[in-house]
Formats: structure tokens, sequence, C-alpha cells
């Protein structure tokens, strides 16, 4: 089924209150311009005896999408780095950012998803804003990965289900607005030489302050100490 005709199906359909404080005004009508990937039509659980999903959240939660203003109930697909919007009981679409800039914001948890360049060059899928600032800016990327069951080849070994591992995260920086984003460095020596002119006073606050810049919680520490000095 071709997308125009989708939408044109989707746009006479009665739409349902999918969620708490979403008005049916809300999610009446999807903008035409919204670029669609897939149309994943009703929802289904793809992986049946496995351990775990690929998301972050399994249930869809409220979340404003940027640049159209609007409401939707979402969530992120850590395995194949998307995002999908349900747009009615039994509708959804995942979003195609190839095409167009999205930004993300969940309301409950305060996280915020969005399409990144590195010096005009887009980069996949989403990327988690932890601090923006024209000074420097950093960002996440979760990832989860599917694992095959194993059934046992003989009467000494066991079968193991197919499962989901734990969510990893790798962190990028950007140290200027118009400046390239790179893998941020987890060793204290590393990270510091990023600041020329702040490399001993930075290097002394993570080695006093026993930061680990493998952690969100110290890497937010660490770059707000750059920020205010």
């Amino acid at each position: 089924m071709k997308i125009a005709f989708f939408f044109v199906t989707v746009a006479i359909l009665p739409w349902a209150v999918i969620g708490q404080n979403i008005t049916p005004e809300v999610v009446r009508t999807v903008e035409v311009n919204l670029q669609v990937q897939k149309n994943r039509g009703e929802i289904y659980n793809e992986y049946v005896g496995v351990d775990g999903t690929p998301y972050m959240n399994d249930d869809f939660m409220p979340a404003m999408l940027y640049p159209d203003e609007k409401l939707y109930l979402a969530r992120y697909n850590a395995k194949d780095d998307e995002i999908e919007v349900q747009i009615a009981e039994d509708k959804i679409l995942v979003l195609d950012n190839s095409r167009r800039d999205y930004k993300i914001v969940f309301r409950d948890s305060g996280l915020t998803y969005t399409t990144l360049y590195n010096q005009e060059e887009r980069m996949p899928g989403y990327y988690v804003e932890l601090v923006t600032t024209d000074r420097v800016s950093v960002y996440k990327k979760q990832r989860k990965r599917f694992v095959e069951g194993r059934e046992a080849t003989d009467n000494f070994s066991k079968s193991k289900d197919a499962y989901f591992t734990k969510a990893s995260e790798t962190f990028f920086i950007k140290l200027d607005k118009d400046g390239p984003i790179e893998k941020m460095p987890t060793k204290r020596k590393k990270f510091a030489k990023l600041f020329d002119s702040m490399e001993n006073e930075i290097e002394d606050y993570i080695k006093k302050n026993n930061i680990d810049l493998e952690e969100e919680r110290g890497i937010k520490k660490v770059v707000g100490f750059i920020i205010a000095n």
C-alpha cells in the first residue's frame, strides 16, 4: 500500500483516545509531511518467547514530536534505532529521519531523542540529549542487541532461549556549536586533553571526585564543572 493512500485512509478513521491526558483533538490527524519509514499496521509482538524486548520502554508514552509540535504516543526501539508512533489503537508508524529531522521529547521521563548532524553529515538514528550548550554538548546512543536462541545438541547441553541484551550506552561530545561530534573518551587524561586551557583542572576534578566517565551521572557532573568555569 502506498504511503499517500495510507494517509488518506487514516485521515477518515474515527480516532480513539489512546492515553490519559491525550485529547481526541491532539491525535485526530497525522500531518501529511510526517515522513514514514514503515507502516507496521496493528500492534504485534515480533519476538514471541524471547526474553526481554527491543524497546527502552515497552509501553507507548506521551511525547512531543518536533517540528510538528504535536503530542503523540511513542517509544524507542533500541535494537533497530527507530522511533515508533502510535496514532490509533491499531496503527503504528515508524518515523523516517533519513528524510526529515525529528526531535522527540518524552513527557514523563524528560528524555529527548534527536536527529544529529556531524558537520553537515546526518548521523544515523537517534541520540539522547544530555547537555546542550554552545560551549560543550553531550549525547548518548542507546542500543540493544538480539541474541538468537540455541537448541540442545546432545544430552550434555541445554537449550537457551533467545534474548535481548541489556541496553548499552555510548557517549558523544561536541566542543562548540559548529564543531565535530566525536565519541567521548572514557579515560581521565584523554578526556581532559579535549580542553586545553582547563586540562589540569579537569583532570584534578575527575580524580578528586572519583568520576566515572562511562556513567551518565559522572559525565553530567564534570561537564557542569567545565561550563561553570
